[in-house]
């Protein structure tokens, strides 16, 4: 087999000769043994005691003499073959190795092995170095001229003052300046006003925006995700995290702080809400099904992330490269192996499901760590749990471990003062609902007594004899030539037609008959399951070639449903005209619902007024927008398992009055469809509404007696406040007294009314007794002196789901006491004697304002990263950084001050530099930078002045992309979510996103040619030029300035002004239309894109 090999060999690579010595040692043999073999054969390790690191050491090992090199190598059974792992070396490589041991295995002399990994330059303490000698005033220029000497290169002037202000602005504000904002002068003004530009736009409220985004990236920011509706990934509420990063830049937070609150603030500051927002850094990692996956991510981006350390390459055998044990990645893992999440409280919001803060908490500090074999979460080797702790390399020893032991009110967020008052402003305004409501059903009540005495005292009306129907169907079988299907899964079965596809589609049967212009409908059912939203609807003129998909151009329809959506049942009326459906809010009413009942859904319909009916009680009176038109009836299904039992359709007769929109029912009891019924159940309305005052009084001064308990409670006086103790107990049991007389004035009403299931009312009217003898006997019982206040919800954990994905594990209590782990943890990373937290975050900075970082592997400063060219710049950076207090904006200014930053991008083809240093690094040049994608989006806009500048509060929705102004950064941004326009130049992935990628494809230039957002824009740019100009030329020049931030060449202008004379000439265009053009010309220009 190695001689069919060896022949295809020489039959592909012709080229190679049977001459040993073109095989070099250097070129072909080294680094394939730096690639494959040093990791286990080189210092970090000696497996075997055998070590591959020099030629030398091979042949001194005899394993060239024996063979045994070139055996294993070449080795066809994997048990044998060396490598180990990955795959068998080339042909080609094999043929090399044979034909240099066949030479001698010779190699040039003095070759020097690997060095110490624990002598690695990342891994030694940071030093500030002396700044080199120069005549420059800034160090970081005396520290590149110095290495600029190895390369006998120049650095190249300086650029202009307009290519500086734009790149400030770029850099620091992320779109360019507008209008009177401060620009440098001229070249010679640099020098004095570039301190005085730099130092507005850091104290610009847009710079935390801007860089927050950087920031964003690196930390792997992303809004909830899942599976449909299902939250999987993330949190609904991340975006506090979002905000609290741009608040503290813009605050200048420092660093290590910054460090401390985003991986401990729950045990630094666990009653601190606005702190608190830091700690979303771990709830950004939170995972529904997979606990070892949360675990590995949030092992892996901290490393990384802060640390600059590739730990996931040691979470399945030891790491390569780097002197770190698989134990120790588990290590590590165990300081985050108790967190778990929770959403915290906003003052005056009780529901949590609308808004809180996401935030960490040690849930299970007695969770134990393990290694995994191999890697394998399945085979975790139980012999010994692993304490936490750090990788030794770094020789900076962990903080003391110390348990925290945390407010009371940190683990009963019930007693925190700001939620006690949310829950007294909540009562309060309560109270003023149900008085209002009261009020409103007094009225009702009026009105109809005095409908019911009209028609008592009316003479009786003649009788209607019911038109005949004009279809029914029975759905005993599914008949074509009577109805249309689009979409769903429909089946017949013993008990009616039923639809058997979940999930959010329409499912519908058309009607094939003629439809009266006035009918009624009715439609039988039952809904047997569905995923959220769980609805039925009735269309009628339905207009639409395909109704299960958004209505095209001439398309309308009208929709009335029944929804029986869990957080909330109702009846909606909706249409839509060439385009989505439309929810009206005078066309919704809340309902009662239950799944796997039978219901009777009947809409009446005259000119364009609907009134709907359920289990014949008038539900909801409502007049489409729409105009009338010869269209389908349909039956529609959305989101729903159900089983259609029958269907019936008629004319309606004119004797039947239909009540006028705006006349609709109480939103929990629907009265009656005759006024007699109607005047009954607007008397049970009036008494429950009244019983629902008294509750809500009850329940505030309850509150108000729990707030003394729990403040006592919070401040350790219990003994003080006892009597407050029985009283909001009492309290409570009134309530719960009163809500059971409620419920069954409710269940009285509805078993007189004796419509439905006899047996079910009667059932739950004598529950609705038993009940309420229940709570009153409580009421006179003495209260136990162990009783305890019901604690008020102030946070809630967010469920796993890691035992069963059907399911919510049991939840996870609140604890007093946390374990300290991440305390120290990021006290350890924050330590200024951390030899790589400083040197990480400076080099992101450098990256971000240079276009290139110092250490191009931005996550990995190990030894299979890239060495720094100028270590000493890059240590003493990070010096300064910790010696300013980690301050960023500190770090900012001596950047932007520096002649590096400074200088021009501009070079000639056959500049001599480009021969000496064509990578640049010895920063002889500065390298054009191209416009993030959310900068490139926001400048357009800015530049229109169309820019909304509001700051902060929850992501822009999808759908609602489209028409905003505000700033991409609060685009919603997941894994299932990005921006089309913002993707397609190269958006952050959440997934991993160090450093951004820049890659040149047509569809940029033709998103920028053709998309809509670009040629909205044009019209506003042009205007708010037109606005700063007089005349054409004006306009032209201006225009230049304004978009490229450039002046204009004078063959630029000679080439524009002879497009607009051009423009001139064409019949029906205008002066605004040439102004656009002008524009959309700029806009394309490659300097748009770049920052110079």
């Amino acid at each position: 087999m190695r001689c069919v090999n060896i022949l295809i060999l020489f039959v592909l690579f012709p080229s190679i000769s049977t001459s040993a010595e073109e095989v070099d040692y250097i070129e072909h043999i080294k680094p394939v043994l730096r690639a494959r073999c040093y990791a286990c054969h080189g210092a970090l390790k000696q497996e075997a005691e055998l070590r591959l690191d020099t030629a030398e050491s091979i042949r001194a090992s005899g394993i060239v003499d024996n063979g045994a090199l070139l055996e294993r190598l070449g080795a066809e059974d994997p048990a044998v073959r060396m490598p180990p792992e990955g795959e068998a070396l080339k042909p080609i490589e094999l043929m090399r190795f044979r034909r240099w041991i066949s030479s001698g295995a010779k190699a040039p002399e003095g070759e020097i092995p690997e060095s110490d990994p624990n002598e690695h330059w990342a891994f030694q303490p940071i030093v500030k170095p002396t700044i080199p000698h120069s005549t420059y005033k800034n160090p970081i220029d005396a520290f590149l001229h110095a290495k600029r000497a190895d390369y006998k290169v120049t650095p190249l002037e300086r650029a202009s003052a307009d290519e500086i202000t734009r790149r400030l602005y770029m850099n620091l504000i992320g779109m360019p300046p507008l209008g009177d904002e401060l620009r440098l002068e001229d070249d010679a003004s640099v020098n004095t006003q570039l301190p005085v530009l730099v130092d507005q736009l850091l104290a610009d409220s847009r710079h935390g925006e801007r860089w927050g985004r950087h920031w964003m990236d690196v930390w792997r920011y992303s809004d909830w995700w899942g599976l449909g509706a299902q939250h999987r990934n993330s949190h609904k509420f991340i975006w506090h995290w979002r905000d609290w990063i741009v608040e503290s830049l813009n605050s200048d937070l420092g660093y290590d702080e910054m460090v401390r609150q985003m991986l401990a603030g729950d045990e630094l500051y666990p009653n601190d809400l606005d702190k608190l927002r830091g700690s979303g850094y771990l709830v950004r990692n939170w995972f529904l099904f997979n606990r070892n996956q949360w675990m590995d991510e949030t092992v892996e981006h901290v490393a990384k992330g802060f640390l600059g350390l590739t730990l996931n390459c040691a979470k399945c055998h030891d790491h390569k490269f780097d002197p770190v044990g698989q134990h120790e990645y588990y290590q590590f893992r165990a300081f985050f192996e108790p967190y778990h999440v929770r959403v915290d409280m906003l003052p005056g919001e009780t529901d949590l499901s609308q808004d809180g803060i996401p935030r960490p908490y040690d849930a299970a500090p007695e969770a134990p760590t393990y290694l995994f074999q191999r890697g394998n979460d399945q085979d975790p080797d139980l012999s010994t749990a692993l304490a936490p702790d750090i990788p030794q390399v770094l020789k900076l020893p962990l903080p003391e471990i110390k348990q925290v032991t945390l407010p009371v009110d940190a683990w009963k967020p019930g007693l925190r003062p700001d939620v006690l008052a949310s829950y007294i402003q909540h009562a309060t305004q309560e109270i003023s609902e149900r008085q209002m409501a009261l009020t409103n059903r007094e009225m009702e009540l009026l009105n109809a007594k005095e409908r019911y005495e009209a028609s008592e005292n009316r003479p009786a009306a003649e009788d209607v004899t019911p038109s005949a129907e004009s279809y029914v169907d029975d759905f005993s079988e599914l008949d074509d030539q009577a109805w249309k299907v689009y979409g769903g899964e429909w089946k017949l079965q013993d008990d009616g037609l039923a639809q058997l596809k979940d999930g959010a589609q329409r499912s519908v049967l058309r009607l094939r008959q003629p439809v009266p212009d006035d009918f009624e409908a009715t439609l039988k059912f039952v809904t047997t399951g569905g995923s959220r939203w769980r609805s039925i609807g009735i269309e009628f003129d339905a207009v639409v070639a395909d109704p299960t998909s958004t209505l095209k151009a001439g398309e309308s329809a009208n929709n009335i449903y029944i929804s029986g959506y869990q957080q909330g049942p109702k009846i909606q009326a909706s249409y839509a005209k060439e385009g989505p459906y439309q929810y009206p809010s005078n066309g919704l009413r809340q309902i009662q619902f239950e799944t796997n009942r039978e219901y009777e859904f009947m809409i009446r319909v005259r000119d364009n007024l609907v009134n709907a009916y359920l289990n014949g009680e008038l539900m909801l009176a409502w007049r489409s927008p729409l105009a009338r038109r010869k269209g389908a009836l349909q039956l529609s299904a959305f989101d729903v398992l159900a089983v259609f039992k029958s269907f019936k359709l008629r004319e309606l007769p004119d004797a039947i009055k239909l009540e006028e929109a705006g006349a609709n029912p109480d939103k929990t009891i629907a009265s009656g469809i005759n006024p007699k019924e109607a005047y009954a159940q607007a008397k049970v309305n009036v008494e429950v509404a009244k019983q629902e005052l008294e509750i809500a009084n009850t329940r505030l001064k309850g509150l108000e007696r729990s707030v003394v308990w729990f403040t006592s409670v919070r401040e350790g006086a219990e003994d003080a406040s006892s009597e407050a103790r029985l009283e909001a107990i009492q309290y409570s049991r009134e309530v719960a007294t009163l809500e059971a007389k409620r419920d069954l004035t409710i269940a009285s009403a509805a078993l007189e009314k004796g419509k439905g299931d006899g047996a079910k009312l009667k059932k739950e009217f004598e529950t609705a007794q038993e009940k309420v003898a229940q709570y009153e006997l409580a009421m006179s019982t003495e209260i136990p002196e162990d009783a305890e206040v019901e604690l008020l919800v102030g946070a809630k954990w967010t469920p796993t789901r890691f035992a069963s994905s059907g399911s919510d594990d049991p939840t996870k209590p609140f604890l007093p006491h946390s374990t300290g782990r991440r305390t120290a943890l990021a006290a350890w990373i924050a330590n200024s004697q951390n030899p790589l937290t400083a040197r990480v975050a400076v080099n992101h900075v450098w990256l971000r304002h240079m276009g290139q970082p110092l250490v191009r592997t931005v996550f990995d400063f190990g030894r299979n990263g890239h060495q720094p060219e100028n270590q000493e710049l890059l240590d003493w950076l990070a010096s300064e950084f910790m010696q300013s207090g980690w301050s960023f904006k500190h770090l900012h200014r001596l950047i932007l001050s520096s002649e590096a930053y400074l200088m021009s991008s501009r070079i000639k083809a056959n500049a001599p530099q480009l021969v000496l240093d064509a990578e640049n690094d010895s920063w002889w040049r500065r390298v054009p930078m191209r416009l993030e994608s959310q900068a490139v989006r926001d400048s357009i806009l800015r530049l229109g002045d169309q820019l909304d500048l509001h700051m902060g509060g929850p992501p822009i929705e999808s759908g609602e992309q489209t028409k905003s102004k505000r700033r991409s950064l609060y685009f919603f941004h997941s894994n299932n979510s990005r921006n089309l326009f913002l993707t397609m130049f190269d958006e952050a992935l959440v997934t991993d996103c160090y450093q951004r990628e820049t890659s040149i494809v047509p569809q940029q230039a033709l998103a920028m040619a053709n998309s809509t957002m670009v040629l909205n824009e044009t019209r506003p740019i042009a205007a708010y030029i037109a606005s700063k100009t007089q005349d054409d030329n004006a306009f032209i020049e201006y225009s230049f300035q304004h978009i490229l931030g450039v002046e204009a060449t004078a063959e630029e202008l000679e080439v524009m002004s002879l497009a607009w004379r051009r423009w001139e000439t064409i019949d029906g265009e205008s002066k605004v239309d040439r102004q656009q053009h002008l524009v959309w010309v700029l806009l394309n220009h490659n300097d748009f894109l770049v920052v110079r």
